[in-house]
């Protein structure tokens, strides 16, 4: 009996066992040959055997043979089923092939695979082949970090999509910013932050485009906690009528979410912004029984104090905390920043460009228009773009432009750096517009700066004259 292995049983055990098989052993027959007890006597031969035929002979007879062939026989011949695979040879049996795992995170570039093969995108597995050798080469830099002592682990640099849900921050090439999802997953980020409210809705709607078939291989994160007017062409803040924190509110809200993002599920669940007219504990309520009903695998809250957090910790356990922190807004490192820390609570940094201070695209007469959130001069409680406190920001800017180019990097590289060197920070969330933007930013992901290099960047600062808030209280 033949097996795939193309050795016989009882070869298999001679060869192991340096002994016989348990009942008489003998060596294999030819292929072929019958056993002798049923192929019958040979009997002599009475023809000559066939000679050879000439090689110019046998080529003469193949040509006439094919011109004999009628051309419908000769096309069936071409496409000939293949045998059955009863009447096949065995094949040596291939060894399982495995995925090599590079590096934690990199589990979403196997898992991606299988996505691939279902939907038979060829140019699109062409590429996956080619983010493949990069990674197994070692050229995909990207850290990864868990979110406090939970098993909940992403990306050092984060994708936020506020930009990409709102007009509030200019005009934004729809096509491009999806295009930028796609790829960001093959760049190695592995958490995308959105919310209803970016939109409101928009946002969530685009990611679920861009994401398709890779939701699975990424940590979602999407914010509630914000009620809404009833009037459908309202758009922005003017959509917004007040926060709302209650059970019920949170609990049908997130519905919504799940059904935008075309998902059943959310990584991560978070409480946009402190609803004071809702205990606390009745929003952690809400929140741990949506999570043992598994929608939600974990949840946290978004601009809330240290005494905000004390209390829902009373509850449940907060995973993350999504808060403002950049170069020029330092105010979360006086308690917000060590209290996360000390409780094991994720820190997801938002802004972390300085709503654009920090690309190195703003001059001295950079204007914004009026539907430009940023028109206003304040962010989130700070003046960072009245004209005053703008024009000495630029010129810190350019001393980190220089101080950047000499290590071969761009300002908003300097920043992501900045804001990751800082072990506290869980994940930076950075908006990406487009796949250039997307590049710059995950290139930053394996910049270390030293103590002097931190040292070097305050004084900057303190230099131009430019607060960094590291002592103001936190805006309400």
């Amino acid at each position: 009996m033949a097996t795939s292995c193309g050795r016989s049983p009882r070869t298999r055990w001679k060869s192991r066992h340096g002994a016989t098989w348990p009942w008489a052993w003998s060596p294999p027959r030819p292929s072929g040959t019958r056993c002798s007890k049923l192929a019958p006597k040979a009997q002599p031969q009475t023809t000559p055997p066939r000679q050879p035929l000439p090689r110019e002979a046998l080529a003469g007879r193949r040509a006439s043979a094919l011109q004999s062939v009628p051309p419908a026989r000769t096309q069936r011949s071409r496409s000939r089923p293949p045998p059955p695979a009863s009447q096949t040879a065995p094949t040596k049996r291939q060894p399982r092939q495995r995925p090599h795992q590079v590096r934690q995170g990199d589990r979403t570039l196997w898992a991606g695979q299988e996505a691939l093969r279902s939907c038979g995108a060829r140019a699109v597995e062409l590429r996956y082949r080619a983010i493949s050798r990069r990674k197994l080469l070692g050229e995909n830099h990207m850290e990864y970090r868990n979110f406090g002592h939970t098993d909940l682990s992403c990306s050092a640099v984060g994708f936020g999509t506020w930009e990409m849900g709102t007009t509030q921050y200019g005009e934004i090439d729809i096509r491009q910013a999806v295009r930028a999802v796609e790829m960001a997953v093959d760049h190695g980020i592995t958490l995308f932050d959105t919310a209803e409210v970016y939109g409101p809705f928009t946002s969530e709607e685009l990611l679920a485009r861009g994401l398709g078939a890779r939701r699975k291989d990424v940590v979602l994160v999407t914010k509630v906690g914000f009620a809404y007017r009833d009037d459908p062409d309202a758009s922005g803040p003017a959509a917004v009528a007040g926060r709302d924190a209650s059970p019920a509110h949170i609990t049908e809200h997130t519905e919504g979410c799940l059904e935008r993002l075309g998902t059943d599920y959310l990584d991560l669940l978070l409480i946009h912004w402190p609803d004071h007219k809702t205990p606390h504990e009745d929003t952690i309520a809400a929140l741990e029984a949506m999570k043992e009903a598994g929608k939600i695998r974990h949840y946290g809250v978004s601009n809330y104090d240290v005494p905000m957090m004390a209390e829902c910790e009373r509850h449940g356990h907060l995973t993350a905390n999504q808060v403002g922190y950049h170069m020029f807004d330092r105010r979360m490192e006086a308690a917000v920043l060590p209290y996360c820390q000390a409780q094991g609570i994720g820190y997801m940094a938002y802004g972390s460009l300085g709503f654009g201070l920090l690309t190195g695209a703003f001059t001295p007469d950079t204007t914004f228009v009026d539907w430009d959130w940023r028109s206003s001069g304040r962010a989130f409680g700070l003046p960072l773009f009245e004209r005053e406190h703008f024009l000495k920001e630029l010129k810190v800017v350019e001393r980190l432009r220089e101080f950047a180019a000499d290590s071969g990097h761009s300002v908003a590289q300097l920043a992501i750096a900045w804001l990751l060197g800082n072990r506290a920070v869980t994940v930076g969330l950075v908006g990406m517009r487009n796949e250039t933007e997307l590049e710059e930013n995950v290139a930053a992901a394996d910049w270390r700066l030293s103590d002097a290099d931190r040292a070097t960047i305050d004084g900057f600062f303190a230099a131009e004259g430019v607060p960094t808030y590291v002592d103001a209280k936190q805006a309400a």
